[in-house]
């Protein structure tokens, strides 16, 4: 089995943080649809026997009219007209609070996106900037020890990883030259034993 090289490792790490990234924005729009559905139910439910108990008081009220004083039935029909507002109130505060709890959670969500692009370009330039020069470089090694060919490589970089390319680059030219020499002095060294 192939071991995973430098960029293997450097991808699966930016693989396993994009994917940490999305499976937690997925777990808060998650539990925030879960929450906001069961809520709003809960909410609409009460909201409706609320009314509906205000509806029959009202009722029933109206059916007692002629046993109450005018004075009476004034003072019954203010409560009334308070709990009315009060119940609008309360409706009103809980979509302020529902269209709040949206907006809260709204920056997070942006926060996990931007961090998923940032995964992505920092994995880019990564990429680009160190992981391909050293893969290149390596192959040109490669092919220079296997093969003899010229250690030639296309790196433009004026950081170490540049110093290094030149840094080889002087090594097999210096590897070459030595070979060069060794192989010029062999004839003289054989006709010296005979």
């Amino acid at each position: 089995m192939r071991q995973l090289g430098v960029k293997g490792k450097i991808n699966l790490g930016f693989a396993v943080l994009f994917l940490l990234l999305l499976l937690s924005g997925a777990i808060s729009v998650f539990e925030l649809t879960r929450n906001s559905v069961s809520e709003a139910s809960a909410k609409h439910g009460g909201n409706t026997a609320l009314s509906h108990q205000l509806q029959n008081m009202e009722q029933h009220i109206s059916d007692g009219m002629t046993e109450l004083s005018a004075e009476r039935y004034e003072e019954v029909r203010w409560h009334l007209a308070q709990a009315d507002s009060l119940a609008a109130a309360l409706h009103d505060n809980a979509l302020r609070v529902e269209e709040s709890r949206y907006r809260s959670v709204v920056p997070g969500i942006i926060a996990i996106l931007a961090g998923l692009v940032l995964i992505l370009l920092f994995s880019y330039f990564i990429n680009y900037f160190f992981v391909n020069p050293l893969v290149k470089i390596t192959q040109a090694v490669n092919n220079t020890v296997e093969f003899g060919s010229p250690f030639k490589v296309n790196v433009d970089s004026n950081d170490e990883i540049g110093e290094l390319k030149e840094a080889i680059s002087r090594l097999a030219l210096q590897a070459k030259k030595s070979a060069k020499v060794e192989a010029e002095a062999q004839p003289f060294s054989s006709s010296k034993k005979v």
